[in-house]
């Protein structure tokens, strides 16, 4: 989980971890599952995003036989900056999407997002999100971190964000997706 990121312990610019060494211990685990016969996990590496070049992935990724999926990471809005304009899937996903189809095909799960109400573009940003998912046959889902921590990222944190989501959750529309 953002492992390639500096906040985590086991990112490899933390606790003096040298490059190699998360791809080494994913890749034992993984291994010592294999051995076990433990053919009912799904294994999916959870990058963050990498939208300024910031946090590499690649030295992070434990190779196509190691991963069943990958789950990405990405926030739109707070840290500091308060947007003048909505931002969208792109601006948050994009670069990284791309970077990761650099390493590898596997599926994406957005495995953690959300939005800031900072601005008041949250409604736009999850209209967007939602579009983008639903274009996407390589975005499987998403997870959406609905908790208040440095920031309200809950989708019912406003009436206009939660009607944002509505549509996209609704029975039919799960029904229609299969």
């Amino acid at each position: 989980h953002e492992a390639n990121g500096e906040w985590y312990p086991w990112a490899e610019s933390q606790n003096g971890n040298q490059p190699g060494e998360y791809v080494a211990v994913w890749r034992y685990v993984h291994d010592r599952f294999t051995q076990a016969g433990a053919d009912n996990v799904i294994w999916m590496w959870s990058p963050n995003i990498n939208p300024f070049g910031t946090y590499p992935m690649a030295s992070g990724f434990p190779g196509d036989e190691y991963i069943d999926l990958v789950g990405l990471v990405g926030y739109w809005g707070h840290f500091g900056v308060t947007p003048t304009e909505p931002g969208s899937f792109e601006s948050v996903f994009g670069i990284s999407i791309a970077e990761i189809r650099t390493l590898t095909q596997k599926p994406i799960l957005i495995a953690e997002t959300g939005a800031s109400d900072e601005g008041g573009f949250k409604a736009l940003w999850i209209r967007d999100f939602l579009a983008e998912v639903a274009a996407r046959r390589d975005i499987v889902g998403f997870i959406w971190f609905e908790a208040v921590k440095e920031d309200n990222w809950r989708v019912d944190s406003t009436p206009e964000s939660l009607a944002a989501l509505k549509p996209a959750v609704t029975e039919d529309r799960a029904r229609a997706l299969g």
